[in-house]
């Protein structure tokens, strides 16, 4: 576009004047029309070039603003699902860690969990824990605190040798006396059975060793628990209170099986047992074999 013209464009439209005016303008000024055309025609295309520019800037800056607010919002959102989820695992115990509902460490929020489980006798708060031998000590606290309260009417009720009805215990509140009357109702009826609703596998063993395979001198029961070396102490202790050196093979470890004949060797004073302890077990001290100190302390005793 010739410069003249282009100066004119611009003023003219500034001066608020339309495209169709200042043609004519030009026109009675003498321009040919030809130039006049063409001139306009170089501007619309220069405008519409422009206005692109401007639509398409403004979408980018429309596409940000609008990126930013819909990433405020998920962080916002997430911020929020993360505050609510402390909440719920560790709900109203800032008195007690000192943290707006546990929002701490995680130490602390396990802390407060493993306190409100104890404080409300409510051992089913502890499986918000995730660490499985935390979780078990926060149920076994929980329950041992509940059944030593003197405060506890529950607990006359479970020791009074009435009968108990299993669905009793389901409906107990808070969920630690449930749990004291389960173990109750496996003691009465001698129930591996019930045994097994209790929530962890410490719990359970508990149950199966110190109710029912000592009530009963049954090996069978001990075979059932889960933990090695609770299974180990079942088969030990039974063997010992039955006298029954060959149960002492039920033990898993060779130096479990020798401290067993070596504990029923001196209750019945039988060098034979001490000749079924192996020849390179050691004492505790490591000063001698467990088997030269058998025959020793059984000849002692002869």
């Amino acid at each position: 576009m010739d410069q003249q013209l282009e100066e004119y464009f611009h003023q003219a439209r500034q001066s608020g004047m339309s495209d169709q005016e200042i043609a004519r303008a030009l026109h009675e000024a003498g321009w040919e029309e030809s130039a006049i055309q063409q001139s306009l025609q170089e501007k619309a295309s220069n405008d519409k070039d422009t206005t692109n520019a401007a639509l398409t800037g403004g979408k980018k800056r429309k596409w940000r603003v609008i990126g930013l607010i819909i990433g405020g919002f998920v962080l916002f959102s997430w911020a929020v699902s993360l505050i609510l989820s402390t909440l719920s695992a560790c709900k109203a115990l800032a008195p007690l860690s000192g943290f707006f509902y546990g929002g701490g460490t995680e130490v602390k929020r396990i802390e407060c969990i493993i306190n409100r489980a104890i404080e409300k006798q409510d051992a089913d708060l502890c499986q918000r824990i995730s660490h499985a031998e935390i979780k078990e000590q926060c149920f076994s606290s929980s329950i041992t605190e509940a059944g030593t309260d003197e405060k506890n009417y529950d607990k006359k009720l479970f020791s009074s040798g009435e009968p108990i009805n299993i669905e009793t215990c389901k409906t107990q509140i808070p969920s630690a006396i449930k749990y004291i009357c389960i173990q109750a109702v496996a003691d009465q009826q001698q129930s591996v059975e019930y045994c097994n609703l209790l929530p962890t596998i410490p719990l359970k063993d508990e149950c199966l060793f110190g109710i029912i395979a000592m009530e009963k001198q049954d090996p069978n029961s001990c075979a059932l628990i889960q933990k090695e070396t609770t299974r180990n102490s079942c088969y030990r202790t039974i063997a010992r209170k039955k006298g029954a050196p060959d149960l002492c093979n039920d033990i898993s470890s060779q130096a479990g099986k020798d401290n067993c004949y070596y504990g029923i060797a001196l209750d019945q004073h039988a060098f034979q047992i001490c000749a079924l302890i192996q020849p390179e077990t050691k004492t505790l001290r490591q000063d001698k074999t467990l088997r030269d100190d058998c025959f020793e302390k059984v000849e002692k005793t002869n």
